[in-house]
């Protein structure tokens, strides 16, 4: 790539060319990208967090798209450097899918083959029912529960209430009084089709919600509640330099902090519908993430003003219009 060229794909119809076998060498891979990546919670996240885990209570997370809700839940599993179980929900999802699947097809299948497979080999634990049933603290993240049907929230009350599951057809299984669901190396047994959990084991269970719709009061009661706001332009930039892996100084700005300083502003005014914007956008911090990374990554002249074609595409309005 040429000095003040960013561009790997030219698209003149030039003959083919090497250029992409050295991208990792010219351009590393976004830091902000990957699994550990560390998230900076404010005080009141904090507050909120201590208080979920110190009362073994859900901490149900609002807040727009983007905002760092399942973020957080990366975050405390990564300090306690406990595993994370992710619960993607969708409007089809449902209890018994969280809790188990169970192949009853395949089974009958075998059976008129007279396949001699373990009753247990047609059992698979889903996100809630293995984050239940492993015997030792986890993080549990419930991701988008506003996507779910209505019946989703109120069908979750009695496992929330009564930290309890079962699964009917093991009650079935007549040769074992125990059934690992699990591995060898990390057992997950359930006793008599039945397994309640321990208070001591209680998973820190994070629900997060884009607030497309309300609650009814007895979910809510059993949640702790709290809001996370669009950081301020000041976090943001700090956020940013962080993840960037760009120094970061009130006193003496380096030419990217700089960089970073005017490209947040840009992001706020479209976000906001302030300076050359008249409507507001909806967007979201890792969009933010990727313009800086262009910017600064790839060339620091790259144009993010209001009718850039870049600000339409990476900075595009998330509600679609």
């Amino acid at each position: 790539m040429a000095e003040n060229d960013w561009h790997i794909f030219k698209g003149d119809g030039r003959e083919p060319h090497k250029e992409i076998e050295t991208l990792n060498e010219k351009v590393p891979v976004p830091t902000y990208r990957g699994e550990n990546v560390p998230y900076f919670p404010t005080k009141e996240e904090i507050e909120s967090v201590n208080a979920s885990i110190y009362l073994r209570r859900p901490l149900l997370l609002t807040g727009s798209p983007g905002t760092g809700k399942s973020s957080l839940a990366k975050e405390i599993a990564r300090e306690f450097g406990v595993e994370l179980i992710h619960w993607a929900i969708n409007s089809k999802s449902t209890l018994e899918e969280g809790l188990y699947e169970y192949d009853a097809i395949s089974r009958l299948q075998d059976v008129q083959s007279e396949d001699t497979k373990e009753l247990k080999e047609y059992i698979k634990l889903g996100a809630l029912g293995e984050a239940f049933a492993k015997g030792k603290k986890c993080v549990l993240l419930i991701d988008e529960l506003d996507k779910s049907d209505v019946d989703l929230p109120n069908d979750l009350l009695h496992i929330l209430e009564e930290n309890e599951f079962e699964i009917p057809v093991l009650k079935r299984y007549k040769k074992e009084k125990k059934v690992n669901l699990g591995t060898e190396e990390e057992p997950i047994i359930i006793e008599e089709g039945k397994h309640k959990i321990s208070v001591e084991d209680m998973p820190i269970i994070i629900i997060t919600s884009n607030q497309e719709k309300d609650f009814s009061p007895a979910f809510m009661r059993r949640c702790l509640s709290h809001h996370i706001e669009f950081p301020e332009v000041s976090r943001l930039v700090k956020i940013a330099c962080k993840h960037l892996e760009i120094g970061y100084n009130e006193e003496q700005k380096t030419e990217q902090q700089k960089a970073v300083e005017s490209l947040v502003d840009e992001f706020m005014s479209k976000r906001n519908g302030t300076g050359d914007y008249k409507e507001k956008n909806e967007l979201a911090i890792d969009q933010l993430l990727n313009a800086l990374y262009l910017r600064t990554k790839g060339n620091d002249n790259i144009d993010f003003s209001k009718n850039s074609i870049l600000n339409k595409t990476v900075l595009h309005n998330l509600e679609g219009n």
